[in-house]
């Protein structure tokens, strides 16, 4: 992902600078001057706004003084992709809790199969608890999982990948201090659980991309950088609402219950409309932006869905293959033309089209660059 994102910013006139720390910052009522030491020395660089996605231990977030509020970690973890030897019972063809291993001493195991023979493990132990955050992952603190989780059914071979982590979970108040933004880890922190931190992440920089970019082009006022903070500061709130509560129910045994409550939660989960419930809430994908006319159409709000469509010319697309640009969309969806009146009218595509499928009931939409109507 990181190499298909690098390539493309490269192709957009980008460079990614190497070995570049921050050591320091200073803004202005014009702009942010940073100071990096670099292998040729100490430079400044200069710009309006600076971003900061320098993760969960920022620079940035530190030399702002920005506090971190929060909970501080009560469950550390490890993570490792590897080979295994043994009878792997990989849940196939049955529900994920179906990986889930604890041991009354208090081990956890995950295993999640991966491609060309890798399986994921993510574990924890009373070693693991106490293991600092920056030691290495040995195959005998697995090991010693493995055995209490499995028997003696599985054995590591090779450890390709690991990474520690905790369950702390941390949130700035304000993603904006004057020109200064925090996106992604830098502006909230929870435990990995399901994964949601790179949907998060990546969400929280197209929602605010789009707007530097109106604001930088003279397309947009200053104020519209403020929505950044009503959009994206309550989704990550639930996220990290929602990963301390997975954290509880699949660590290991603790509390008298827990695994009773765990196999209630799973039998829920199996029911459809608990199902697509709890993924639209982990995807992001159920997320309804705040709108004052939400009420006037069922689409106001949400992300666009992505239809099958036929454009004028008969060629066939779906909605996604209009957003590639980043700019927004306009879709006609009406046997009409549209006036293009409308002072944005220039900085939008608009596709005359009919939907093959879920059509919405309306004649027209209009989609913003990070795909919300």
């Amino acid at each position: 992902l990181e190499a298909v994102l690098e390539d493309r910013l490269t192709k957009l006139g980008g460079e990614v600078l190497r070995e570049h720390r921050l050591t320091g910052l200073d803004q202005d009522a014009d702009g942010v001057t940073i100071t990096v030491t670099t292998p040729d020395g100490d430079r400044s660089l200069r710009g309006r706004h600076l971003v900061a996605c320098d993760g969960a231990h920022s620079s940035v977030r530190k030399l702002i003084g920005a506090a971190f509020p929060g909970q501080a970690a009560t469950i550390r973890m490890g993570t490792a992709d590897l080979l295994l030897t043994g009878d792997i019972d990989d849940g196939a063809g049955g529900h994920i809790s179906s990986r889930i291993r604890t041991s009354p001493e208090g081990h956890f195991a995950m295993i999640t199969p991966l491609a060309e023979g890798l399986h994921k493990l993510i574990f924890s132990g009373p070693r693991t608890m106490t293991a600092e955050r920056d030691a290495p992952v040995t195959p005998e603190e697995v090991r010693e999982v493995l055995r209490a989780t499995h028997g003696g059914a599985l054995d590591v071979a090779e450890i390709r990948y690991s990474s520690r982590f905790s369950n702390a979970s941390r949130q700035l108040e304000h993603y904006r201090h004057g020109h200064v933004f925090f996106a992604g880890d830098s502006a909230h922190i929870h435990s990995p659980a399901g994964g949601q931190g790179l949907n998060l992440g990546v969400q929280d920089a197209f929602n605010l991309g789009w707007k530097l970019a109106a604001v930088l082009r003279g397309e947009a006022g200053e104020e519209l950088l403020d929505t950044y903070q009503t959009e994206r500061h309550p989704v990550a709130a639930r996220v990290l609402a929602l990963t301390r509560a997975q954290g509880v129910v699949m660590g290991p045994e603790r509390d008298g219950g827990l695994a009773e409550l765990r196999d209630v939660l799973t039998d829920l989960l199996r029911l459809p409309d608990a199902n697509r419930y709890m993924a639209g809430v982990m995807s992001g994908l159920d997320l309804r932006l705040p709108s004052p006319d939400a009420e006037t159409h069922p689409l106001l709000g949400l992300r666009m869905p992505d239809l099958d469509l036929v454009v004028d010319g008969g060629e066939r697309v779906t909605f996604s293959d209009l957003m590639r640009t980043g700019r927004g969309v306009l879709l006609n969806l009406s046997d009409d033309p549209l006036a293009a009146a409308a002072p944005w009218s220039d900085r939008v595509i608009q596709v005359r089209a009919r939907a093959e499928s879920g059509t919405p009931a309306a004649e027209a939409v209009l989609v913003r660059p990070d795909g919300y109507v």
